[in-house]
């Protein structure tokens, strides 16, 4: 599915932004020089023909999602933010399934392309709640709630992390199924990460309350969901206290989350 691809590609577009997941999410969009809300030209909204899905972003003025849900569209394209952060919406909202293509006209998209690459996302992620505003009639507001949590806390016997071995490079992590390899990062930037990339797996948001600052290198390897039931590698949880020193606590906080007021299936075109 293009979840599971943009998924990989929102980790990207994390280590470029180098915040955090749970600030700034319900700012004002950005505009263009002539102070309105950028906007793609022409766009084509159709129900999925391809199950085996595609790849999804924004390049050289044209938009495309395969195979994508609106939930998905929420959480990877318009608002960055993680499964558990979003409530409300009917239920065909993460069944419905669809093929979008849009474009921007030839001299928009050249100056999206000089953007640097924080500015690029933020334009994406206006131009994309822009389209779903206007062609599935998107309304949303933002509202804090007390929800399920996973705290991030030192585990018995302390952090078992090396200091990060290289500070001058900036940061970067890789992430597929069963592994994690994060190079000088904070451990409120692991919890952030953990909460937008293992939303699969833990199904909340990550708050870091190990009170433990400075920067690491880390690995940790978990049993895939795909792997056999006789797989001798733990669990995500169980390996990130083993390996890593850290435990995930259940508890519950303030969580700022998007709130869908109104959604609307859109016409074939």
């Amino acid at each position: 599915m293009v979840e599971k691809l943009m998924r990989s590609v929102l980790v990207a577009a994390f280590i470029l932004a180098g915040s955090s997941f749970g600030v700034a999410q319900d700012q004002p969009a950005p505009t263009s020089d002539s102070g309105t809300v950028p906007y793609f030209e022409v766009a084509r909204i159709k129900p999925n023909a391809s199950p085996n899905g595609g790849p999804s972003g924004l390049s050289h003025g044209r938009f495309t999602a395969i195979d994508v849900t609106i939930r998905g569209l929420l959480r990877f394209e318009a608002f960055y933010i993680p499964d558990a952060r979003i409530v409300g919406g009917p239920k065909w909202m993460e069944s419905a399934r669809f093929d979008i293509e849009a474009t921007m006209s030839r001299d928009n998209a050249s100056r999206f392309d000089a953007l640097p690459p924080t500015q690029k996302i933020e334009m994406k992620k206006a131009m994309v709640q822009k389209l779903l505003a206007e062609r599935f009639q998107f309304k949303s507001h933002w509202e804090e709630r007390e929800l399920p949590v996973y705290a991030l806390v030192l585990a018995k016997g302390g952090l078992k992390l090396q200091p990060a071995a290289d500070v001058d490079h900036g940061s970067g992590w890789s992430l597929s199924s069963d592994k994690l390899q994060c190079k000088n990062i904070t451990l409120s930037q692991l919890a952030d990460l953990l909460t937008q990339s293992a939303s699969r797996e833990l199904g909340r948001v990550v708050v870091d309350r190990t009170g433990v600052s400075g920067a690491y290198d880390l690995n940790v390897t978990w049993a895939a969901d795909t792997a056999a039931s006789s797989s001798d590698a733990p669990s995500l949880f169980t390996a990130i206290q083993e390996q890593a020193g850290l435990k995930l606590e259940s508890t519950k906080a303030p969580v700022k989350v998007l709130v869908v007021d109104r959604l609307v299936m859109p016409s074939e075109n």
